[in-house]
């Protein structure tokens, strides 16, 4: 089997994603091996699922301060805008620690875990939101060095 991008070279790895053959130097180049295709649709996937949260994100602290304009004081609605922003962040933050949705013997008792999941999802995420930011960024940033790198949009 030869290498998929360099044709003449002979293969001593495969992708990890498509199985496709890769040479020493098409091998080292991601971790785990993968070919240019694939890590161009590994990136562009990830760039998508980023910019959603990143929208999702957006749209919650706008929505919030127009839905609560003139019921709350100024200094409440900045700080309700920011724990409905940071609010997905602190949810996926969270559920690495709540249990899934088995496992209650009452249904009152899913309900109440999964109230109490969210206040605590709402007030974390003021402090893994800013950190999930600069994370994304960084991703972002990564994904389009990569896809300029090996010739993507």
């Amino acid at each position: 089997m030869n290498c998929a991008e360099h044709i003449e070279l002979g293969a001593v790895g495969t992708c990890n994603s498509c199985g496709r053959g890769l040479c020493p130097e098409c091998v080292s180049v991601f971790t785990p091996p993968l070919c240019g295709n694939c890590a161009l649709a590994i990136n562009q996937n990830v760039s998508t699922s980023l910019w959603k949260q990143l929208a999702l994100m957006a749209a919650l602290g706008i929505v919030t301060p127009v839905l609560l304009w003139g019921h709350v004081p100024l200094a409440d609605l900045v700080l309700y805008s920011l724990m409905a922003a940071f609010f997905p962040p602190g949810w996926s933050f969270l559920r690495r620690y709540f249990a899934p949705s088995g496992g209650y013997i009452f249904m009152s008792m899913r309900w109440l875990n999964l109230a109490v999941q969210a206040g605590a999802a709402a007030v974390i995420g003021i402090v893994v939101g800013p950190i999930y930011l600069y994370k994304a960024w960084k991703e972002l940033k990564t994904v389009r060095d990569t896809q300029r790198s090996m010739g993507g949009q």
